[in-house]
């Protein structure tokens, strides 16, 4: 059980041992021309398509939200994409695999277990700044 007072904050690379992509990568994966095409038949303009991508590739950003921040009018369409890239990953597998070494989940949920009447008493606050 966590008696302490914790707080997490969390941004995308943490669910990256669990297979997801770091928001740079999903930068890169959103800047693909076949998340255009699927973007296209999602029923998005295909022009609407090419100035997102074409703004965000040339925005200095290191990640979607980042240039989302800013960029008020390609939220619909970012969103959007974020969410189509990473539907796929959301495997819950993945977090029930045992790997080489624990993640950090494993090691979390280990510190939150106590039994059932209790588990509310953990004193635990997460902050996330992303998709985790």
């Amino acid at each position: 059980m966590i008696q302490t007072q914790t707080v997490l904050i969390l941004g995308a690379g943490a669910s990256g041992p669990y297979g997801f992509p770091s928001g740079y990568e999903l930068l890169i994966r959103v800047l693909d021309l076949g998340i255009a095409n699927q973007l296209i038949r999602a029923g998005f303009e295909a022009g609407e398509v090419k100035q997102f991508q074409y703004s965000l590739g040339h925005s200095g950003t290191l990640s979607v939200d980042a240039f989302l921040e800013h960029r008020p009018e390609f939220l619909r369409i970012g969103k959007f994409a974020i969410a189509l890239l990473l539907i796929p990953f959301e495997d819950e597998a993945r977090l029930f695999t045992k790997y080489s070494s624990p993640g950090w989940y494993d090691y979390l949920f280990g510190q939150l277990s106590t039994d059932f009447d209790s588990f509310g008493a953990n004193r635990l606050s997460i902050i996330t700044f992303n998709y985790d």
